[in-house]
């Protein structure tokens, strides 16, 4: 027996009943895409939580759903992002094609609030950013009992898009030398650590990385292996 759609609760908004379907979710399209969200998820996200609410005026389809004009794949990472609460979905789910301002200009057009930055400095983001290693210990006949230790690369991962998201917004005061060197060695970690931030992830760090006037210069004085990895 197939089961009935949740019911929504009193203090939850309410919606378009004629946008309900797939058992409970909400549907709206944009550019082609037909996509279905759980009322939780919109309720996180002002502008959707407007339009499924018809609070909004916009073009709808003969089945009377709402259609908006945005990049289906910004949206996704938008949705991700809030449906998960993991910052890293934002660039993760960002094609190459696409930037990191673009991502921040799309979350302002949702009315979702960006990614809270830390201080590069700060000694948690640190932490999370570069826990990106396994440690195991050797088990000996009569030795210690065996140890092993996985690291959080989910954690890296949401450090990483915290950093671009700084970076893009400006976050950093990058006429200080300190702050400028440890934003570029962060940088660097991210795209020379393959092994656990993706493909999309790297390229848009490091397109973010290099859009910064000061910091660019910051790496014009450097030479190396990692510093080659900069200049590609």
């Amino acid at each position: 027996m197939a089961q009935a759609a949740p019911r929504l609760s009193l203090f939850r908004p309410h919606y378009n009943s004629q946008l309900m379907a797939e058992e409970g979710k909400l549907i709206f399209h944009t550019r082609g895409e037909r996509f279905a969200v759980a009322p939780e998820v919109a309720a996180k996200v002002p502008f959707l939580d407007s339009l499924l609410a018809d609070r909004i005026g916009t073009k709808k389809n003969e089945h009377g759903e709402p259609v908006i004009d945005r990049d289906p794949a910004l949206v996704r990472a938008v949705l991700e992002f809030v449906s998960s609460g993991d910052a890293m979905h934002l660039f993760t789910k960002l094609p190459k094609a696409s930037s990191a301002k673009d991502m921040l200009v799309e979350l302002d057009f949702f009315c979702v609030e960006p990614p809270a930055v830390r201080p590069i400095s700060d000694k948690s983001f640190k932490t999370s950013l570069k826990d990106v290693k396994d440690e195991y210990q050797r088990v000996c006949k009569r030795g210690p009992i065996e140890k092993s230790y996985s690291a959080n690369r989910f954690g890296a991962r949401n450090a990483a898009a915290e950093l671009a998201v700084g970076l893009e917004s400006a976050t950093y005061d990058l006429t200080n030398h300190r702050i400028r060197q440890e934003l570029y060695n962060s940088v660097l970690f991210v795209i020379s650590h393959s092994r656990t931030f993706g493909p999309r992830m790297r390229h848009h760090i490091l397109g973010v990385g290099q859009d910064q006037g000061p910091l660019q210069r910051e790496a014009n004085g450097r030479v190396g292996a990692l510093a080659r990895l900069w200049a590609e």
